[in-house]
Parts: structure tokens; sequence; C-alpha cells
């Protein structure tokens, strides 16, 4: 007999580096923007710490998948240092393209 393990019913957080916060709702308007706008990693970075800053109590059960998008992986090194500073296990660290790359 198979065993099934029950899914996890914790929400899955998103925060984007192109808006510099927490984003429910990734529509066509989101992604013109995403496209056409400057990148707000910065923020996004402060987002994070604070929404991370206030659930210590959870520490290591913290899992965080980073993943960027875009021509060359130049910041996923620093989302990392910050998700790891605050004990985060970073379970996937994915870029979506590379330079010089189809």
């Amino acid at each position: 007999q198979d065993t099934v393990v029950e899914a996890s019913r914790q929400p899955i957080l998103f925060v984007s580096a192109a808006m510099g916060r927490l984003e429910s709702v990734l529509n066509a308007n989101y992604w013109v923007r995403w496209l056409t706008e400057p990148v707000q990693f910065a923020t996004a970075m402060k987002t994070v710490s604070k929404f991370l800053d206030g659930q210590a109590h959870i520490g290591s059960e913290l899992m965080c998948y980073s993943i960027e998008m875009g021509a060359h992986p130049a910041l996923t090194p620093f989302a990392v240092e910050t998700l790891v500073k605050h004990s985060v296990r970073v379970v996937c660290s994915a870029v979506s393209m590379r330079r010089a790359q189809e």
C-alpha cells in the first residue's frame, strides 16, 4: 500500500523583484510592468527581510525557491545571501537564461 503524504496548506508567498513587494496576482498588467520598468531588487529584499524578521520563531522550517528571470543571473547570489542570513533553507536557486546561450 502506498502512503500519501498530505501537502502543506501553508500559503506560497511571491515577492516580486520587479515590483519590490509581495504579489498575489500575476496578470497581463504585471508582466507588462515586469518587461518595461526598472527592477526594484533592493526593495524586494527589504520586503523579504521584514517578513522573515517576523517569522524568526519558525527558523529552519522556512524553505525558499529563488528564481531569477532575465538575460544574466546577476542578482541571485544576493537573494540567496539575504535568505541564508535569516536561516532560511534555500531549496533551489535557479536562473532562466544565461548570456551567450539560446
